[in-house]
């Protein structure tokens, strides 16, 4: 059984993030990928682990998919970052 996990190759921290646009989410038709915009720098780096809260899904993603799930980011700008749901979850807008 597993008894320790340790991340000694990155430090762990928690950021509560609450300023984000009405519309954070941003999707392509047919993709699994979503980009999420902040109104301000989040300061994340590519690799960092993100947690999504207070969900309500997005352009046909449902509520479960998003809401309570831990992702890997990828950064794209200052203010935006993708994250990548399983391959069954695509958007339908």
């Amino acid at each position: 059984p597993l008894d320790t996990i340790t991340f000694a190759d990155r430090p762990v921290n928690t950021t509560l993030i609450t300023d984000y646009p009405a519309a954070p989410f941003t999707t392509t038709n047919g993709s699994n990928v979503v980009t999420i915009t902040q109104n301000a720098a989040h300061g994340f780096t590519t690799g960092d682990i993100v947690t999504i809260n207070s969900s309500a899904g997005a352009n046909g993603i449902p509520q479960s998919a998003l809401d309570g799930q831990t992702f890997s980011i990828t950064v794209t700008s200052p203010t935006t970052y993708t994250i990548t749901l399983p391959a069954d979850v695509v958007a339908t807008s």
